[in-house]
């Protein structure tokens, strides 16, 4: 995830992370961000995903997510699935 992150922000392009090892003022400004339509990528891990907290945000009717990539690990090989 983080070799994909580096690469979209080398090309300017507005993508962030949200998972569960993140520090934890991180995910509460990502979702500020989206709210505001400021970001094009979220990367999310399953776990991140299915918290109540973030689920409730992110099936808000009003916000708009141009992707959304769920970053699913399998067997320690990565499998990226991308919504929108």
């Amino acid at each position: 995830m983080e070799n994909q992150l580096e690469e979209l922000k080398q090309r300017n392009q507005k993508a962030v992370p949200l998972h569960s090892e993140l520090p934890t003022y991180q995910p509460r400004a990502t979702l500020q961000a989206l709210e505001k339509q400021q970001l094009r990528l979220l990367y999310l891990s399953p776990e991140t995903l299915f918290t109540s907290t973030i689920w409730e945000r992110l099936s808000h009717p009003q916000l708009q997510i141009n992707v959304l990539i769920l970053d699913i690990d399998i067997r320690g090989s990565p499998l990226f699935s991308t919504i929108g």
